[in-house]
């Protein structure tokens, strides 16, 4: 029977700060390190053949250490699952995004699928690419 895990990386410093992060390179930060173990440790003994991750370095490191306890696993990186592009929307955090694109928000609360941030992706892109 084929059973699939969809895993989202680590903690991150913007994780935990509430900033959009999308596909810029924010490492997992000790949190996140003891996440990626702690899945690791309890998926140890499934029969897993294969992790896809997406070329982040976040998602890789969660996926190689997770991989640690697997025995042999492999991992394939695949860009098309990054994170969506938010655009000039990353690094903010949601109240700094209210006061710098108002208007951009306004549109965004109205389609979320739709209107993508300014410079990245909507929701309906990045499902399609994914």
């Amino acid at each position: 029977m084929l059973r699939l895990y969809l895993i989202r990386h680590g903690e991150t410093e913007w994780n935990k700060e509430m900033r959009f992060q999308g596909r810029q390179e924010i490492p997992l930060n000790a949190t996140g390190i003891r996440q990626a173990h702690l899945l690791g440790k309890r998926m140890a003994g499934e029969e897993i053949d294969r992790i896809y991750s997406s070329d982040l370095g976040r998602a890789l490191e969660t996926a190689r250490i997770i991989a640690s306890y697997l025995k042999d696993v492999e991992i394939v990186k695949e860009p098309a699952f990054r994170e969506i592009d938010f655009g000039l929307w990353e690094g903010l955090t949601f109240h700094e995004r209210e006061k710098k694109f108002p208007a951009d928000v306004k549109r965004w609360k109205e389609d979320p699928v739709g209107v993508s941030s300014p410079g990245g992706e909507s929701y309906l892109l990045h499902s399609a690419r994914v």
